[in-house]
This record gives C-alpha cells, sequence and structure tokens, in this order.
C-alpha cells in the first residue's frame, strides 16, 4: 500500500510543480501560476488517476476489514474465556 500512496502523491507534486514552472515561464506571476497550476493539476488527477485512487481505497478497505476481524476475534476470545472462568467458578 505504501508504494501506491508515494507514488500517486509523487505523480500529484510533479505535476503541480511542472505546470506551475510551465505557466510561469509563459508570464504568469508565481502566485497566479501556483493556483492555475493547483487547479489543472487537480482536474488532471481526478481524470487521469482514477485508476490509482480507486487501487489504494480498496487496499485501505481490505487493511481495514482484516484489522476489524482480528480485533472482533480476539473480543470473542476474550468474552468466552470469560465465560468459562464464571462457569467453573458458578459449577454450571
Amino acid at each position: 500500500m505504501r508504494n501506491l500512496w508515494i507514488k500517486y502523491t509523487l505523480i500529484r507534486l510533479g505535476l503541480f510543480a511542472l505546470l506551475t514552472i510551465i505557466i510561469a515561464l509563459l508570464g504568469a506571476t508565481w502566485l497566479i501560476a501556483a493556483v492555475l497550476a493547483a487547479m489543472i493539476s487537480f482536474a488532471v488527477s481526478v481524470i487521469f488517476l482514477s485508476g490509482m485512487r480507486d487501487e489504494m481505497s480498496k487496499q485501505i478497505y481490505q487493511k481495514r476489514n482484516k484489522s476489524s476481524d482480528s480485533d472482533a476475534d480476539f473480543e470473542d476470545k476474550l468474552k468466552s474465556d470469560a465465560e468459562q472462568a464464571v462457569t467453573k467458578k458458578t459449577g454450571k
């Protein structure tokens, strides 16, 4: 998962930096160039990087469900251990 996040972030930052430099070289001030580059890079990433975002969301979903399942298993084990301890004490 970490590699996909790094790749996505580097692509987004690289696109933003490249567009900022190109727009600034065309004569816009650095502030205007940065704002325009941010808007353009956002639009490009929404259109062309959606597959990468979908894959990241699948990985996050799988990781969260795996960890929540192990938490539920642990809680179930604690509960059954506690019930067994109570049963031994009461003799029922």
